[in-house]
């Protein structure tokens, strides 16, 4: 399709001088500009036949035909500046565009050319949306040629249901505490009319409850703390809307607060009715609001469902600050952590929210050591957790695990989390582990409390001079052990808890060295028990260090007469509570 056309045309002229008359022909050839209406026609411009604000309205602009010099552009008519659009490419008719261009193209619609867009009315009005078409190059001081469309617009507030109103309807709950029969909870909406009313039902009848408009000091503090978790699982409504948790709490909201106490532990549904009429309708309507709580048993295994895990970044040499995360799945509050690095120390921790974007790169590329795998579920996922930062001063294998608490006055409980084995290196040659080649920690099975037992350390190699102390982590005194000459005449009741050297082959004499010491625990429960080998300094070699550690579970003795050995502690013990621990 041309813009422009030649055409030549012949003018006749006569010149006239005094009474003399000279008449002549000329040939002129003149451009013909081809118009904008005559280069797209016909077209139409429509919008959907219902506006209603803050929603997206849709317009379609159709033409005939395009030509690559035109230039389209589009204005609302409710002060938002005019933008431009692309209309070269084929569209297809929306329905409610198919009346306006049946009036523009006749019987015959033909495939178009045009572009479909939106836009959204912010205030009730109604506007005059405008497409203007125009060539890209006027000619200089030639008339300008354009072509304009309109079509009305009347952007109308859309009348919602109660289901609608009640989309931003939301549950909270208070972070449980450890005996967390007794649930709190918070209804949270942005709109409540006061001709709304609101109840809740826990399986047996509907209570009312009083919605009033919260903000500052009215809030819990719990919520405005974000202790919190959403437990809305269903509305009586398709859309459900996103609540930003972040500025939930901020803005002034409606809600009401709302505690129970479940007779026993399990899964139950709340249902929240809000019943009603609307402004400007007389039918009365509900919404259904459901919220799902899960009371879980008071015992604390069960409470920290699975409990928390440390992962300990690897490789770790001696003399050097180790990176440990540990990861909380559920955290409940009233309860308090701490860490037993395995080596006699330990240290209380925080645990607090751990973004999944701030989780260590190590995590996230397997060079760790953990009782089991980490899954990273989403990048938008939330755990809880700290980072703590520990040395170890000396080579060796050491056991570290959690433990958690229950803060006064809630019962005495406390629950200690798998063990993760964490291998200390020594970057000396030969490395004290390398003498002693592999070696191993026995107790005697079962072990119960007021019965006393024997721990062995056994190793393949002989070092000259070394010394082997135990320590059982109950709070007793550090002790040196004794060559063990029983060994390997005993019953077949000890079983290895740490290192590479089976019983089978230190029983057939594959132990040169075979130490031993007794002791008794006074309380059930998890205990880390821990040999270290120091061996003197050898040829300008300065004195070397390994540390082997297990875990073991001692469980409460029978009251009545044995005839086995009771052997009292030399140091006193402090009273521990009632501890829930792994089974291995």
């Amino acid at each position: 399709m041309n813009v422009t056309c030649f055409r030549f045309v012949e003018v006749e002229y006569s010149v006239i001088d005094g009474e003399s008359k000279t008449i002549a022909n000329a040939s002129l050839g003149v451009t013909v500009l081809r118009r904008v209406k005559d280069l797209i026609s016909p077209a139409v411009f429509a919008g959907e036949p219902a506006t209603y604000v803050n929603e997206p309205m849709h317009f379609v602009f159709l033409a005939a035909r395009h030509h690559s010099t035109m230039e389209y552009e589009v204005d609302y008519g409710d002060s938002t500046p005019p933008t431009t659009f692309e209309a070269s490419g084929q569209i297809s008719i929306p329905d409610w565009a198919g009346a306006a261009a049946a009036t523009a193209f006749g019987k015959d619609v033909p495939r178009c050319s045009g572009g479909v867009f939106q836009h959204v009315y912010k205030t009730v009005g109604t506007y005059t949306a405008r497409v203007r078409v125009s060539q890209a190059h006027q000619s200089p001081g030639g008339r300008y040629d354009e072509v304009r469309f309109t079509t009305a617009v009347n952007a109308t507030e859309r009348q919602r249901t109660l289901a609608q109103l009640m989309s931003s309807a939301r549950v909270y709950r208070r972070l449980s505490v450890f005996d967390d029969e007794y649930v709190e909870m918070l209804f949270r909406a942005d709109e409540f009319s006061q001709s709304l009313s609101l109840s809740v039902n826990f399986g047996d009848a509907e209570e009312p409850l009083d919605v009033e408009k919260m903000s500052g000091d009215s809030v819990p503090s719990w919520f405005t703390q974000e202790l919190y978790k959403d437990i809305t699982v269903r509305k009586s409504t398709a859309t459900v809307g996103a609540v930003n948790a972040t500025s939930s709490h901020r803005n002034p909201f409606f809600g009401v607060e709302i505690g129970r106490t479940f007779a026993r532990p399990g899964t139950y549904d709340v249902e929240f009715v809000v019943s009603g009429t609307l402004p400007d309708t007389d039918a009365p309507q509900r919404a259904l609001i459901v919220a799902r709580v899960d009371v879980r048993q008071t015992l604390m295994m069960s409470q920290l469902a699975g409990g928390p895990l440390i992962f300990a970044h690897l490789p770790v040499y001696s003399g050097t600050t180790a990176d440990l995360l540990v990861v909380v799945r559920r955290m409940i509050r009233g309860v308090e952590f701490s860490v037993d690095f395995g080596d006699g120390t330990s240290e209380p921790v925080s645990v607090e929210l751990l973004p999944s974007t701030d989780l260590p790169i190590w995590l996230l590329t397997d060079t760790f050591s953990s009782p089991e795998p980490f899954t990273l579920t989403g990048r938008t996922t939330t755990y809880y957790g700290s980072m703590v930062r520990h040395p170890y001063h000396e080579p060796g294998i050491y056991s570290a695990l959690v433990k958690i608490s229950v803060l006064p006055p809630g019962p005495c409980d406390t629950f200690t989390s798998q063990p993760t084995i964490i291998h200390v290196i020594d970057r000396s040659v030969p490395s004290l582990s390398e003498l002693l080649g592999d070696d191993a920690l026995v107790v005697s099975t079962p072990l119960l409390t007021k019965i006393g037992f024997q721990a062995f350390y056994v190793a393949e190699r002989e070092v000259a001079g070394a010394r082997y102390t135990f320590s059982f982590g109950d709070g007793t005194k550090d002790r040196e052990s004794r060559s063990c000459t029983e060994w390997p005449h005993i019953d077949d009741s000890p079983h290895g808890i740490a290192g590479r050297l089976s019983l089978k082959e230190a029983r057939n004499g594959s132990a040169a060295v075979a130490v031993c010491i007794s002791h008794v625990y006074s309380w059930p429960g998890n205990y880390t028990v821990r040999v270290r080998v120091m061996a003197p300094p050898l040829n300008g070699v300065a004195q070397k260090t390994w540390n082997l550690a297990g875990q073991v579970t001692v469980l409460q003795g029978e009251t009545r007469p044995t005839n086995r050995t009771t052997i009292t502690p030399t140091t006193p013990v402090s009273v521990l509570c009632r501890v829930f621990h792994w089974r291995h």
